[in-house]
């Protein structure tokens, strides 16, 4: 019965992975690059996974960009504090 009420807060797995993939990225490039290197970095890749997307799964999910370039962001934002 409390199930539907949650629903809301599940995440499709595909977001999960671009939210990983993300802070992988973001992770991987931290002891060498600025924070604006890297989330600049994060957005062109994501544009360009969806635009690949495009041409061979479908079409663009701006959802998916957003999840990525969160997970970048997140990791940013934990090493300022």
């Amino acid at each position: 019965m409390l199930k539907q009420y949650f629903k809301f807060l599940t995440l499709p797995h595909d977001k999960l992975s671009h939210f990983f993939y993300g802070v992988t990225t973001s992770l991987c490039m931290l002891p060498f690059f600025s924070h604006y290197f890297i989330m600049c970095t994060l957005l062109v890749i994501s544009v360009a996974k969806e635009i690949w997307d495009t041409y061979n799964n479908g079409g663009i999910e701006y959802l998916d960009l957003l999840a990525t370039v969160s997970g970048g962001a997140a990791i940013i934002l934990a090493r300022s504090l």
